[in-house]
C-alpha cells in the first residue's frame, strides 16, 4: 500500500455544554483532520490535542506544526 496524499483541516466546533476545569473553561474545541488517500482508499483521523497543555505537554497548535512540517517527508 502507498500513501499518495493526504489533506489537514481544521474544524472549531461549538460544545452544547462548556467543559470546565479548575483551570480553564472550554467553549468551542479546535479539532484537527487527517484525510488520507492510500492506493485509491480514503482513510480519516483525528488529533485529539487540546487547546492547551493542560493535560499533556502536545497542543492543537504544535500538533498543526509537526502535521505540517512533516507533510513532505510521506
Amino acid at each position: 500500500m502507498r500513501l499518495r496524499g493526504f489533506t489537514l483541516r481544521e474544524i472549531r466546533m461549538p460544545l452544547l455544554v462548556p467543559f470546565e476545569t479548575s483551570v480553564e473553561r472550554t467553549t468551542v474545541r479546535r479539532i484537527l483532520l487527517v484525510e488520507a488517500n492510500a492506493d485509491g482508499t480514503t482513510g480519516w483521523g483525528e488529533c485529539v490535542a487540546g487547546e492547551t497543555p493542560a493535560y499533556s505537554p502536545e497542543t492543537t497548535e504544535t500538533a498543526w506544526h509537526i502535521l505540517r512540517s512533516s507533510s513532505g517527508r510521506c
